[in-house]
């Protein structure tokens, strides 16, 4: 093949090019080369026992957990429990409380709250020293000192509520 048979072939540039290096500039081409491999394996590497390393806290972290705290006697215990659901119009509404309490061998699904805030979307507020969340009809009931706050401002107050 010569530049004659093919003329504008980009292969043959490429070749003619290799052939003309110098041998110091053959050398630090190796070496630019294999300075290049080191930094992809470097860096693969890298990767690799982050992921391992990552894998390995979230396994640590996840043992140290007290999971017997969550089972108390016959109920489960959750500390400082969040529930986001909808309301029957739609809306979402959000129950935070100090203590949420179930127990196991009770069929109705009622969980029992200390200290419940309720929050719904239009950013209203209940609060109450006690309330009790019932799975089977999926209601609220907010019990002992109920302070219902709006967003514009207005406040009532209940000894009981029901949501």
């Amino acid at each position: 093949m010569t530049d004659a048979t093919f003329p504008n072939s980009p292969w043959l540039a490429k070749a003619t090019q290799r052939r003309r290096m110098t041998p110091q500039d053959a050398q630090l081409r190796t070496l630019r080369v294999k300075a290049t491999r080191v930094v992809y394996v470097g860096g693969a590497l890298v990767a690799i026992f982050g992921l391992v390393g990552s894998v390995i806290v979230r396994i640590v972290q996840t043992a140290s957990l007290p999971a017997a705290a969550v089972v108390q006697g016959e109920n489960l215990v959750i500390e400082k429990p969040r529930f986001v659901g909808t309301a029957k119009d739609g809306s979402k509404i959000i129950v935070t409380a100090q203590k949420a309490t179930r127990s196991m061998t009770a069929e109705n699904g009622s969980v029992a709250l200390e200290k419940p805030v309720l929050e719904t979307s239009d950013g209203s507020k209940a609060t109450a020293v006690a309330g009790v969340w019932s799975q089977a009809d999926q209601s609220l009931i907010l019990d002992g000192d109920v302070v219902l706050t709006r967003t514009g401002g207005d406040r009532a107050t209940s000894s009981k509520a029901v949501w």
